[in-house]
């Protein structure tokens, strides 16, 4: 159920005209323009509203206005889009990749203090791969530039605390959320600190020689350092860092939020107070439109202010169009991330050593030196046919500092972002210091796409899907900012399409022996199956599973990656999705998943429920990262379309968002079950798609049936043994970017 979606109902009769509503829903609405604008909070008091935020970069608003009221707030002139304030949360780290934190005693950390970039010594590897040493001289090592972390705060800890700033009224930088801490507390949730590291630290680790990180370092960088003197560096560890929190303690937050840490930015920059140049946002959230919405208007807002706004792709991958806003907006960065061979190898050596007994794990789990995009990182393309990540950058085992000074090895495009962040901050540095201003932020962006590295990435990753225009470089980014007509570099990948089986159809099986994948570690290929209102079942066959059993020796086993997503695109952890890594050596060769019009049944025990999604269904086989061999497995898919048509519906409506509907249904005596679907015409297979949601309500009020209020298109809801008498069926146009058309079948059995 959507957090933004509470109903209390209050019936002071049977019938429709007898529902009175006490509900008040929690609202983004963009306006036409300034004027527009100012109307809307006139129209907002009169409607009863409360409006709690103000936006001065964006002609929008952030109100709770009653549910009633809502429809026609919506319908008004001036108005261009009401979005729901959803909840926001951090991104989950992949399960692939977990956080792995190293323990303080013995390990001592230090600010390293240099004010000069030729001072500067040479570090870990977090910057050393995407060239940032090479132009640290020419670019002053970031000084100059301001990038605005968008975050959970960014606490001034020994490895950034040189970087971290105020503005003027905000010494401590900005906050949206009222958990009573400050942006720059150490108290906060450390993701926005180790994010901050990854852009500007500057600090020195020093560990005994017998340390296993220790030992784990030298094998992999041999010469390069002492055990007393592990410099730990951002990409621009002399730029400046202004914290703006939109996520509380608890990891979570909200879209109005969000949109206010970046609102603030913008005025920070228009007003002259503090001159940001990037912000770096390592967070999303799902969109039912993948070029609209506040987001993109305040990201483009911020673009025209020349603030550049690099963003992370997501942690859904390796599954198609996952990406998420608002890297997805157009005048973002959208950074997936990748696996290198040196800090995946220096931490699996560091956990052989210090927790296995077990040396030479980099040889077991990373064999092979290539570079990889991270199974985890999110792919495209967008719903308009964009690549989806525009770069890519590492995100796997980086190695950073917690508010508290205690290290971590981390992974996500959340740490990938701020290694674009960091670069874009040395070319703003660079240019401002050169030429007396700011950099264009459509220059920068143009400079750091068309100058990535698209053969970085080893060949069974260089899809634009999953490595857009290619791996982060900024020595040729330096290069490229001072050419003239450089390419906007938005690579049109074209949409996603069926893959396997013919077009579906009514009573038609379709069915495709896809042969056997074999998957190198970390590499995915991916079956596209088309469903439709025909569509009753989807069966995934997997045989001969084949994973070398290297249990004995490998920290972690081989492993087979299989992903199963609906039609949904960029919702992340929704209930739609089998994301698990099968070891066919504890499970067997085989395996079956059935995909039914109502469940989800992996080997017979079913792991969801939900009606089938018209559209793209994706299937996605892989080799886990951590994996040393190859696996293997054959698969072979049907798809049946005899689907009994729904027939009848009791109600055919038009309706836009903010619209309520309330239906009256009777559900006669001995009914056994009541199932009320709820289709409507821009369904998952359509773009942009629109959300509607269906409360069902008994006659007296013991049962208020939430199941169907979720992201799926259509909704169900399933009702054993119904209360004989009128039900009332409410339709709540949650988010309908202009009027759809729904119909309402009720069966009963």
């Amino acid at each position: 159920m959507k957090s933004a979606l509470s109903i209390a109902l209050a019936v002071a009769g049977w019938g429709v005209s007898g529902a009175a509503w006490a509900q008040e829903v929690q609202v983004i609405i963009e306006a036409d323009g300034a004027d527009a604008q100012a109307a809307l909070q006139a129209r907002l008091a009169a409607a009863g509203a409360t409006v709690h935020r103000t936006y001065r970069g964006i002609p929008a608003v952030a109100a709770t206005v009653p549910a009633d009221r809502l429809a026609e707030v919506a319908a008004s002139a001036g108005v261009l889009r009401v979005t729901h304030d959803a909840a926001v949360s951090l991104p989950a780290a992949p399960d692939a990749a977990p956080t792995i934190a190293l323990e303080a005693a013995g390990r001592v950390v230090a600010p390293l203090g240099v004010t000069s970039p030729g001072a500067l010594p040479t570090g870990y590897v977090n910057f050393l791969l995407t060239g940032a040493a090479e132009i640290w001289q020419a670019t002053g090592a970031g000084s100059g530039s301001v990038v605005a972390v968008v975050d959970t705060g960014t606490a001034r800890n020994a490895c950034i605390g040189h970087a971290v700033i105020g503005a003027p009224g905000f010494p401590e930088g900005f906050s949206s959320v009222d958990d009573g801490l400050l942006a720059t507390s150490p108290l906060n949730e450390p993701h926005g600190t180790f994010v901050g590291g990854i852009i500007a630290a500057q600090c020195g680790l020093s560990l005994s020689p017998d340390d296993p990180l220790w030992l784990a370092i030298d094998r992999w960088l041999p010469g390069v350092f002492t055990p007393d003197a592990v410099p730990i560096l951002g990409q621009a560890p002399l730029a400046q860092l202004y914290p703006v929190k939109v996520i509380d303690t608890n990891g979570s937050g909200s879209v109005s939020g969000i949109l206010a840490g970046l609102d603030h930015v913008l005025t920070l920059k228009q007003s002259g107070a503090l001159d940001i140049d990037v912000v770096n946002m390592s967070l999303g959230l799902w969109s039912f439109d993948d070029r609209r919405g506040p987001f993109a208007a305040m990201v483009t807002a911020l673009h025209r202010a020349d603030v550049l706004v690099v963003a992370a792709a997501g942690n859904s991958g390796p599954g198609p169009a996952t990406v998420l806003p608002p890297a997805i907006d157009l005048d973002s960065i959208a950074v997936g991330a990748l696996d290198y061979a040196v800090p995946s190898r220096v931490l699996y050596d560091y956990l052989g050593e210090a927790f296995l007994g077990a040396p030479g794990q980099a040889q077991i789990m990373r064999p092979t030196a290539e570079t990889r995009v991270a199974t985890f990182s999110s792919r495209g393309p967008t719903a308009d046919g964009r690549s989806g990540p525009d770069i890519v950058a590492l995100g796997t085992w980086v190695l950073g500092a917690q508010p508290d000074d205690s290290f971590s090895f981390g992974s996500g495009t959340s740490g990938a972002s701020p290694a674009v962040a960091g670069v874009a901050a040395l070319l703003a540095g660079y240019h401002e210091a050169t030429f007396g201003a700011d950099a264009d932020a459509e220059r920068l962006r143009r400079a750091l796409l068309s100058s990535a590295n698209p053969y970085e990435v080893a060949p069974l990753w260089q899809s634009p899907w999953a490595q857009g225009n290619g791996a982060l470089d900024a020595p040729a980014a330096l290069a490229a900012l001072g050419r003239h007509n450089l390419p906007r570099s938005t690579i049109h990948a074209g949409h996603l399409h069926a893959t396997a089986l013919p077009p579906p159809g009514r009573h038609r099986t379709h069915t495709a022996d896809l042969g056997t994948f074999v998957l190198a570690p970390g590499a995915s290929e991916d079956v596209v199956i088309e469903v439709n209102e025909f569509t009753d079942r989807v069966v995934i066959e997997v045989t001969q599973a084949l994973a070398p059993d290297n249990s004995a020796t490998a920290i972690w086993p081989n492993t087979i990656h299989l992903v199963a997503r609906s039609a949904r695109r960029s919702t992340p952890q929704l209930g739609d999705e089998l994301d698990m890594l099968y070891d066919p050596n504890l499970s067997g060769p085989e395996g079956v998943l059935v995909i039914e019009d109502g469940a989800w049944f992996l080997n017979g025990q079913q792991i969801s429920s939900m009606p089938m999604q018209p559209g793209l269904l994706k299937l996605t086989v892989g080799g886990d990262m951590t994996n040393q061999d190859a696996v293997s497995l054959a698969l072979r898919v049907t798809r049946s379309g005899d689907r009994k048509p729904l027939r009848h519906p009791v109600v055919r409506s038009e309706i836009r968002t903010g619209d309520q509907h309330v239906w009256a249904v009777e559900v006669p005596p001995g009914t056994a079950e009541t199932t009320f679907d709820l289709v409507w015409s821009r369904d998952w297979s359509v773009h942009p798609t629109s959300d509607l949601d269906m409360v069902v309500v008994s006659p007296d009020l013991s049962v208020i049936d939430f199941s169907g209020t979720t992201f799926n298109a259509p909704e169900r809801a399933i009702v054993s043994a119904p209360m004989p008498g009128e039900w009332l069926v409410v339709v709540d146009g949650y988010e309908v970017s202009r009027p759809d058309r729904y119909s309402l079948y009720v069966t009963h059995r």
